[in-house]
């Protein structure tokens, strides 16, 4: 009988682990016929990219679909209009406030938002600009990823290269926090700088000194599109480098690297020393205050200053710590495949990056935060998420290559597994909410304060905060008129109204001064027919105010790059004109393996 259950029953005498050793061994068939069609197919590996990047995204912005920042939408079609008119960089939006303009572009990064404009420029507008903002969107997500898979392919196999940069653009930060719940657009883009110039320094260790000029322009692209995101990425490229050169046992590529960052800050000074040096003129400090002050969004714990948070900012800081947690487990399961695997210098680097990030999101690291106040300006300790994303896109491939494709260790193979799961399923719930929000209608509310003010840090110190309000905006907007007289017999009126120039006509007795329906700020400039420069200043409610002499006059107002926007468009012109040099001058050296 015993005889009989065993042959009815085969697996009741099956080994301990036998049920496991062939979930194993078809994992292992199946990741060789996929690395077969990797290898035998080139174009397989760039369009399963595309697929997982465009999978969630392009959907999102063909049905419309509003959840996070709606501000990107206003910033972006406010800064297309402008570039398309003529306005070449749109540092000032002249129709932002409900037409009473913005330094929004003094201080905010520019490079997404020139990219967008393309969509603006071949695609009709309706939707609130949703669809040119979330095609660029679903871009960067595609472009992040073809991006990871240049980097990685440096040192990885084509198979590892394909699937990690397939996952990176499902990574739960990247994915569901930026883009679905935040729709952090400038960060998003971030994602696409951070590996490519990962790419140029690993080129670099392998002697393509032309690499310098890739390093550098990618590092500017970087700063240009998202200073806090570069600001946390800033020490990465030289650190990745020196645990290149561990393996390579070269150290003067160290010194490129160092010399190509500097030289990025250089390419990006056209907006950097503006935006650093001119925060006096805006209200820059109120972006670190209350709900996003730093001491304010750490994690794991509840603080005292909690307590007087709003409901949503508790309930966002408790979904960031649950995804602090998945975010650190996969890492650590990640790093625990391929700990005896190749490459040992850099998976120890990315694995000690992850403890040092899940580290300055804990309030433990409230003093080296309180000890470089610089590192205040990332706003939120739990954007150290960001470099945890960037870790475990390398970590993956390192573990993919750990697994030998004709014999994987059954440890390796679960702690594999159960990594890939939850991305998996954390991607799965992602497309659910997104299906579910687009097909049912659930979407969040464009409010008409959302259309009309901008947010508070670019307020300029010369409007009053009781002015500064939607209501108050829209009504001040509505009253006022393009150009009027203030005080002195005479009258003024409109000649052209443009991004680049506004020109005023007067006619006066005596002399006069005239309101224009414009916030002050100190880059205007007005100067009359005969190249006289008239004084400006600000009314009680912080609008244009130009001092005319008497006669029939002619003035032509205009947002100038003067002191730190003139001397930063100096420098990064005189930055291009050494980053060609050094493209065109410089030739490789004997490659050597990175």
């Amino acid at each position: 009988m015993a005889g009989t259950l065993a042959a009815g029953h085969p697996s009741r005498s099956e080994p301990r682990g036998a049920k496991l050793r062939r979930v194993v061994d078809r994992g292992r068939k199946g990741l060789a016929r996929l690395d077969r069609l990797i290898e035998s197919r080139p174009w397989f590996a760039p369009a399963l990219i595309v697929v997982a990047g465009a999978l969630v995204t392009v959907p999102l912005a063909l049905f419309g679909f509003v959840f996070g920042d709606i501000i990107h939408l206003v910033w972006a079609k406010h800064f297309s209009d402008q570039l398309w008119a003529g306005n070449l960089y749109p540092r000032w939006l002249l129709d932002m406030n409900s037409g009473l303009g913005s330094p929004t572009f003094y201080f905010y990064g520019p490079v997404s938002y020139y990219i967008t404009s393309l969509f603006f420029l071949v695609l009709p507008y309706h939707g609130y600009g949703w669809l040119q903002v979330g095609l660029s969107a679903a871009l960067a997500s595609v472009g992040s990823g073809l991006a990871a898979y240049l980097w990685l392919r440096q040192g990885s196999s084509r198979r590892a290269a394909s699937i990690a940069a397939a996952l990176y653009t499902w990574l739960p930060y990247h994915l569901r926090i930026d883009h679905v719940e935040r729709f952090a657009f400038a960060e998003y883009w971030g994602f696409v700088w951070m590996p490519l110039s990962l790419y140029y320094v690993t080129r670099l260790l392998a002697g393509h000194r032309r690499s310098i000029a890739g390093l550098a322009i990618t590092y500017a692209l970087l700063l240009m599109t998202h200073p806090p995101t570069a600001l946390l990425f800033g020490c990465i490229p030289f650190l990745y480098a020196c645990s290149l050169a561990v393996e390579v046992r070269s150290y003067k590529p160290l010194i490129q690297v160092a010399a190509a960052m500097v030289l990025g800050c250089a390419l990006a000074a056209i907006y950097l020393l503006p935006a650093l040096t001119t925060q006096s003129s805006a209200s820059i400090p109120d972006m670190f205050l209350a709900d996003v002050f730093y001491a304010n969004s750490f994690l794991f714990v509840t603080l005292p200053s909690f307590a007087g948070e709003p409901i949503w900012f508790q309930a966002w800081l408790a979904q960031m710590t649950k995804l602090t947690f998945v975010a650190g487990s996969i890492a650590a399961l990640l790093a625990f495949t391929g700990l005896w695997g190749p490459r040992r210098p850099e998976r120890i680097f990315w694995s000690g990056i992850v403890v040092f990030s899940l580290m300055m999101m804990h309030p433990l690291s409230a003093p080296l935060w309180r000890a470089i106040p610089f590192l205040q300006r990332v706003q939120f300790p739990w954007r150290f998420h960001i470099l945890v994303c960037l870790a475990t896109l390398a970590l993956i491939a390192y573990a993919i290559d750990a697994l030998p494709v004709a014999r994987m260790q059954r440890w390796r193979s679960i702690a594999f597994a159960l990594a890939m799961l939850v991305i998996g399923l954390d991607g799965l719930y992602t497309l659910k909410v997104v299906r579910w929000d687009v097909v049912h209608g659930q979407r969040a509310t464009v409010r008409e304060a959302d259309l009309i003010k901008n947010y508070p840090e670019y307020r300029t110190k010369w409007t009053p905060r009781h002015v500064y309000t939607p209501e108050r905006v829209k009504e001040l907007s509505a009253v006022t008129p393009p150009v009027q007289t203030v005080s002195g017999p005479g009258q003024a009126w409109i000649q052209k109204w443009s991004p680049t120039e506004i020109q005023i006509g007067s006619n006066a007795a005596a002399d006069m001064q005239v309101q224009v329906k414009q916030f002050y700020y100190p880059t205007w400039t007005a100067t009359l027919e005969n190249g006289e420069a008239c004084a400006t200043s600000a009314s009680p409610e912080g609008l244009l105010v130009i001092n005319l002499p008497p006669g029939r006059r002619e003035v032509s107002l205009s947002i100038e790059a003067v002191g730190p926007g003139l001397l930063g468009q100096r420098i990064s012109l005189m930055a291009v004109v050494v980053t060609l040099g050094l493209f065109l001058g410089l030739r490789d050296s004997a490659p050597k393996k990175a």
